[in-house]
């Protein structure tokens, strides 16, 4: 439903132009600069309200054919307020006009996914409702998400080519972000480091855990493939296909470094997705992966590749710890070129030497399975994917991963 700008201009009209960074929570005034500084291609779509605060989409009136399109969304945590003001400066810097009129991109905007956080300056609303949980499980979302996945088809149709978050990390004082995709993008990783590196500090090499992300993986300034039930993991799983989530820090760091830092992400991403060529079909990236040297399949145009691996003397410690089998189905989806179809599912059960961690993940084309026994440190994989990949490196990494002392493993195909 559109939303007369007329409405928001009104509920802005009393708060006066300019960044005014001593009421970094006026939601007001934000929106109040958007609305005069939008550029006449794009409409404002109300797409829900909580507690009398809208929700807003602005979008181009129309999507021209042959243009690439990506949605940006800020202020899903209320007091993450260097992307909501980021992506306010760049409409008001005349960047997102640049884009839409020069650089032939559809860009549509969310700045305040938050409202009623944002303007109390907390996390979650006032009803203390998680607002990036529960859009891929069975998990009570926010009144927020709530909104977005009542309009999720018109998001998915604004994110077709990319999907950018605007976070910040309360917990850091350096800077790093999350992408999700097929196959990993060295490019858009190396630029999105120097946009954030000219004016912060970037994250080390290292495992981090925090109360509100879990524990995540940081190699280069970027955490790949990490896999929850936010709104970045429902829209890649639904076939966007590169979703990144830029994480400015909080500690330490002055908050115009952080808006600066968030208005040239946008820009950065938005070059990247527009520099992606033919070789994205579909959504996703289209290639074939070599065979092994030893372990290889017999064919390549079966309609299902097999990998049966069997891990002796293996680390227990690894093989009980649920997390690394997380970021372990995550890193052998990648080596594999797998796409996984929503979060896994781990679980501890058996008797005996039975004992011990399986594991389920949904591939886009069939799965990957795991049986881990405690009592014999044993370790049981098995992946079933439509499309042919490299047996004997996936299996080589399944040993390193577990520390296995002897691997058994076989390659067949199904058809």
């Amino acid at each position: 439903m559109g939303f007369p700008a007329h409405r928001i201009v009104n509920y802005c009209r009393d708060k006066p132009g300019g960044f005014n960074y001593m009421k970094p929570t006026d939601f007001q005034a934000l929106m109040g600069l958007i609305v005069k500084a939008l550029p006449s291609s794009h409409q404002i779509i109300r797409l829900g309200q909580v507690n009398m605060l809208p929700i807003v989409l602005f979008t181009p009136t129309v999507f021209r054919n042959g243009r690439k399109r990506l949605l940006v969304v800020a202020g899903t945590h209320g007091e993450e307020i260097a992307g909501p003001w980021g992506l306010t400066k760049f409409i008001t810097s005349g960047d997102l006009e640049h884009l839409q009129d020069c650089e032939g991109l559809d860009v549509s905007l969310i700045p305040v996914v938050n409202p009623d956080a944002f303007t109390r300056g907390t996390r979650y609303n006032q009803w203390k409702e998680p607002s990036n949980q529960g859009f891929l499980a069975d998990i009570k979302r926010s009144q927020e998400g709530d909104i977005l996945m009542r309009n999720s088809d018109l998001l998915l149709e604004c994110a077709r080519d990319g999907f950018l978050t605007l976070h910040e990390n309360s917990e850091s004082d350096a800077y790093y972000f999350y992408m999700l995709s097929r196959a990993f993008d060295e490019g858009l990783r190396s630029r999105l480091i120097e946009t954030a590196g000219s004016r912060l500090k970037i994250l080390p090499d290292g495992v981090y855990e925090n109360p509100y992300e879990g524990r995540y993986e940081v190699s280069n300034g970027c955490a790949w493939n990490c896999y929850d039930t936010s709104l970045e993991q429902f829209m890649f799983s639904t076939g966007v296909p590169v979703c990144v989530t830029s994480e400015t820090p909080m500690k330490g760091v002055d908050l115009q470094d952080r808006v600066e830092v968030q208005r040239a992400v946008i820009n950065t991403f938005a070059a990247r997705i527009k520099a992606m060529g033919e070789d994205w079909v579909g959504g996703f990236i289209n290639h074939k992966v070599a065979a092994g040297k030893s372990l290889k399949f017999e064919r390549d145009d079966a309609w299902g590749y097999c990998t049966s691996i069997d891990l002796h003397e293996c680390d227990l410690a690894t093989m009980q710890d649920p997390m690394a089998i997380e970021l372990f189905i995550g890193k052998l989806c990648q080596i594999t070129d797998a796409i996984q179809y929503g979060p896994p599912q781990i679980m501890h059960f058996g008797i005996d030497d039975k004992e011990g961690y399986s594991f389920v993940q949904l591939l886009t084309a069939s799965s990957l399975t795991g049986h881990l026994s405690d009592k014999t440190r044993q370790v049981f994989i098995d992946m079933f994917y439509c499309k042919s990949y490299d047996p004997q490196k996936a299996a080589d990494y399944c040993k390193e991963f577990f520390k296995a002392q002897s691997m058994d493993a076989k390659a067949y195909v199904r058809t």
